[in-house]
C-alpha cells in the first residue's frame, strides 16, 4: 500500500513539475521551460560573445532571466533575438566587460538595475523603442538607429566611435547616391562634400 500511495505521489509531482515548468541545459545556457515559451535563465558558458538563441524545441525564447548573466565579466558582446520581449532584474548587473549589447524593439520591459555596474557598455537600439526610453531615464550610454529607409541603409545616432578603416585592395567603392559624409564636427571646415556624376 505504501509503495503505490509512495508511486501516485511521485507521478502528482512529475505532473506538477511539467505544468509549472522545467529546466534543461542546452547550448551552454540554462532555460526554464514552459508551455508556450522558454526563458533564459542562466548562462554556463565561457565565451566572450554571447549569440542568445532565438528558440529551443519550437518555443520562442521571450525572457532573459533574473541574474542570468550576473556578473559575468568576461562577456563581452551580448546578441539579443528578436523573440525577447522582458530581461529581468539584475540579468547583466556587474558585466563589468560587456561593452555592446542590442536590444531587439520586441523588449517591452527591462528590470531593475539589469545594467547596473556594466562601466563600459553602450546600449544599441532601435529609436522610438522601449530601450530608448530605458536608456534615457537612466542617464545610460547609447546609440540607435532609424529604421532602414528605401536604400537600405540606416542612420546610427549616439556618440560616434572611430576605427581605423580596412582597405584591402587600396580602392573604395562609394554609392553614387552618397552626398555628404558627416562626422559632425564643430565647424564646417572638415565635412566631405560629394556629387553623383
Amino acid at each position: 500500500m505504501k509503495a503505490k500511495v509512495f508511486t501516485l505521489l511521485l507521478a502528482v509531482l512529475l505532473l506538477g513539475s511539467t505544468a509549472m515548468g522545467e529546466s534543461v541545459i542546452s547550448d551552454g545556457f540554462e532555460l526554464g521551460i514552459g508551455s508556450q515559451s522558454v526563458s533564459l535563465l542562466k548562462y554556463l558558458g565561457e565565451d566572450a560573445e554571447v549569440i542568445i538563441p532565438d528558440n529551443y524545441a519550437g518555443l520562442p525564447l521571450t525572457t532573459v532571466g533574473d541574474k542570468a548573466f550576473y556578473e559575468m565579466e568576461h562577456i563581452i558582446d551580448v546578441d539579443l533575438p528578436d523573440t525577447v520581449v522582458e530581461i529581468g532584474d539584475k540579468a547583466f548587473y556587474g558585466c563589468s566587460g560587456l561593452e555592446f549589447i542590442y536590444i531587439p524593439s520586441s523588449v517591452m520591459h527591462i528590470g531593475y538595475d539589469a545594467f547596473a555596474n556594466c562601466d563600459n557598455l553602450m546600449l544599441n537600439f532601435e529609436d522610438g523603442s522601449y530601450a530608448k526610453q530605458y536608456a534615457m531615464a537612466l542617464d545610460l550610454e547609447y546609440q540607435f538607429y532609424e529604421k532602414e529607409g528605401s536604400n537600405g541603409l540606416s542612420q546610427i545616432y549616439g556618440e560616434p566611435i572611430y576605427t581605423e578603416p580596412v582597405i584591402e585592395d587600396e580602392s573604395l567603392d562609394l554609392y553614387e547616391s552618397v552626398d555628404v559624409i558627416d562626422t559632425y564636427p564643430e565647424t564646417t571646415e572638415n565635412q566631405l562634400q560629394t556629387t553623383a556624376p
